[in-house]
């Protein structure tokens, strides 16, 4: 699977992909320390978003490295550099593409980037809508410190990019695994726009990266210790009121995935036929 990282955030995503050998991972950005390195594409700098659309480089060289045909492309859209994305997944068109969309902080940006924030935030999601590209996940940046916890300056977008680069991971490997215990059904092929919640299940909690608006199908996926899955008599009520919910109009489903971690690692996919709109 492909992992593409575009501008500052979506590289330092990206990079993070390396821990683990299932990923090909591949960095965009006007940095220069990208020049004629392995998997790196060096866009020019450019002076404004509009000069970083209107000039699209040779993207061959990347056609030709991709691995498999599915890609996840991330990307914060307030950027000046994320002007590139459209033309960039024009290129990469013909493969089954996944947007994560990293949302930022609309306190600590600029009008300019809230601008670019707004059109990309919404044009993405009609492309997904319509089918042209396959998944749009939400990451809300406001959302993330409730779920990473007090940390240090230092550390802060650290554990806050580990956290995304772990979430995509589990989806994976979650969706390639058959569940030894699941309620799922179908799933509605328009809702495609997308976000997560982290299970605490000792907690019983769900944490949302991103306040998904009619939401119309939940799925689950619970990771277990097997010692417990094989001899928790109780842990069936335990999932069901974590999965519980009072608006009928959800499809709530779930799968029980074993591990050897003491703790696994449990989440919710949350998904939408409706564009978000930018508050």
């Amino acid at each position: 699977m492909n992992i593409i990282g575009l501008g500052k955030a979506g590289c330092k995503i990206a990079e993070l992909f390396k821990e683990y050998p299932q990923y090909t991972v591949f960095k965009i950005d006007s940095d220069e320390k990208l020049k004629r390195k392995k998997n790196c594409i060096f866009i020019p700098p450019q002076g404004s978003a509009e000069l970083y659309d209107a000039n699209p480089i040779d993207l061959s060289r990347l056609k030709k490295s991709l691995d498999e045909e599915e890609i996840y492309f991330i990307v914060c859209g307030s950027g000046k550099i994320s002007a590139c994305s459209l033309w960039i997944l024009k290129e990469l068109r013909d493969n089954k593409i996944n947007i994560v969309y990293i949302k930022p902080d609309l306190e600590s940006i600029d009008s300019k980037s809230k601008l670019r924030n707004r059109a990309h935030f919404h044009i993405m999601q009609e492309y997904t809508r319509s089918g042209v590209f396959n998944r749009f996940y939400v990451i809300d940046n406001n959302n993330m410190p409730e779920i990473v916890g007090k940390t240090s300056i230092l550390n802060y977008y650290l554990r806050i990019n580990s956290l995304i680069a772990t979430i995509i991971h589990w989806l994976n490997i979650y969706m390639n695994t058959d569940p030894v215990f699941d309620t799922y059904r179908e799933g509605y092929i328009t809702s495609r726009i997308c976000s997560f919640g982290v299970v605490h299940l000792e907690e019983e909690k769900c944490i949302d990266t991103f306040s998904l608006k009619k939401c119309n199908q939940i799925k689950y996926f619970f990771g277990v210790n097997r010692i417990i899955i094989e001899g928790d008599e109780e842990l069936l009520e335990k999932l069901n009121r974590v999965a519980a919910n009072d608006d009928k109009d959800i499809s709530i489903s779930y799968g029980v995935y074993p591990t050897d971690l003491d703790i696994g690692f449990s989440f919710a996919l949350k998904s939408s036929s409706h564009i978000q709109q930018q508050e």
